[in-house]
């Protein structure tokens, strides 16, 4: 007898696509990227805990990426200290929370995810080209060298670099449309006499100064006026694509289009003053040894001294800052569209001598008289550091 055999029909099976994995669930990434672009650096480690995607696109180079796509990029200055025959580099920020704008705390210090010690050399100069800091020469056994190191502010990549064609000790670097130019400090060699041109009349030397195209990564050695390249460069800043170089007698102009040099003829151009300068709307800002603030607008070729006045609370109170007269460790730099004015005062604890640096921001603005307003926004000790020590460099970086 036969069996019958009942043939039961297949089982159906529905494949479906796995489900989308987004940032943040019931967002498109477009919109959570915004968000995670908006998340402070000093809470990345926090947040990446959440998941997986949330801790690669909070690793530096996709965070700074997307910040620089989506038009967030935050300014910090970037500070270097001398602590007796060393040097250590910190980070200064604010708060993004624009309430809390007026809150003497909302300034951090903060260190270097790693202290980059070839960053530490004796009579480096330093420059900015995106979010990298370049650190140019120095000495190595009172020797002037050529070394070039990278700090990406964004990887915490420390990188070495095309070496210079001359060594150099305290240089001046400035960028402009890409292209780095470093001129002056004691070289390494003397300049080779035979390479000197004549033009219009004035001998020009090569090798005073060299410029570095980022784009095809090769030094060049650039012409100068034989005159020029005798002048002492202390210290220099960026205005409208030309580099404004101060020397220990006047400025000095320097023109990348047509690689050609002018000299400010002013009394004031001589005035005295130390570290690196600001430069806010066009108008270059430095601390006098005398402890006034003064500005040159460049476009009218004006000096102007900075009228400051002080922060008034609600009770009624006035925020009192006594700037310093007289010291030569002041330094300037700009962040967030303000000035910021560090500088050192030193006081006795416990364990000895002290030196606090302390950072007063002040918002600038231009009356319809012309005449240059500051209002002193706040005023906190950032860095409590040992005898001696001082604020050598200050470099604004977006990140």
């Amino acid at each position: 007898m036969s069996k019958r055999v009942a043939i039961m029909p297949a089982a159906t099976t529905s494949v479906s696509d796995p489900p989308v994995q987004r940032l943040i669930a019931d967002l498109p990434d477009e919109m959570s990227r915004l968000i995670i672009g908006c998340i402070p650096k000093e809470e990345h480690d926090v947040v990446a805990l959440v998941s997986k995607k949330w801790n690669s696109a909070l690793s530096p180079f996709e965070w700074s990426s997307t910040r620089s796509e989506l038009c967030l990029e935050k300014e910090s200055l970037y500070i270097r200290f001398k602590v007796n025959s060393t040097y250590l580099w910190r980070i200064l920020n604010q708060s993004q929370n624009p309430k809390l704008r007026l809150n003497p705390d909302i300034f951090t210090c903060s260190s270097f995810p790693n202290d980059p010690i070839n960053l530490q050399t004796s009579g480096s100069t330093f420059a900015v080209l995106g979010t990298k800091i370049y650190a140019f020469g120095g000495t190595s056994n009172d020797i002037p060298i050529n070394n070039v190191w990278t700090y990406d502010c964004s990887t915490d990549a420390l990188e070495c670099g095309p070496e210079m064609l001359l060594g150099r000790e305290s240089a001046v670097a400035e960028v402009v449309d890409k292209v780095i130019y470093v001129m002056g400090g004691r070289l390494s060699e003397e300049l080779d006499e035979n390479l000197n041109q004549v033009v219009d009349g004035i001998t020009h030397v090569m090798g005073w100064m060299e410029k570095f195209d980022y784009d095809i990564h090769v030094w060049q050695k650039v012409s100068t006026p034989i005159n020029i390249s005798k002048m002492r460069v202390c210290t220099s800043c960026v205005v409208d694509g030309r580099i404004y170089a101060r020397t220990v007698n006047n400025w000095i102009v320097f023109n990348p289009n047509t690689e050609k040099w002018s000299v400010i003829e002013s009394k004031k151009s001589k005035l005295r003053w130390r570290g690196r300068p600001a430069v806010l709307a066009g108008v270059i800002y430095f601390q006098r040894f005398t402890g006034d603030i003064t500005g040159y607008d460049v476009e009218k070729n004006v000096w102007k001294e900075l009228k400051v006045e002080f922060l008034k609370f609600l009770d009624g109170k006035e925020l009192k800052v006594m700037f310093p007269k007289f010291l030569d460790g002041v330094t300037v730099g700009a962040l967030d569209g303000n000035l910021c004015v560090l500088w050192e005062k030193q006081h006795k604890t416990e364990k000895g001598v002290k030196v606090d640096i302390k950072c007063v921001e002040i918002e600038v603005s231009e009356a319809g008289d012309g005449e240059l307003n500051g209002l002193v926004l706040r005023e906190r000790v950032i860095m409590q550091l040992p005898s001696k020590s001082s604020a050598v460099h200050c470099l604004s970086v977006y990140l």
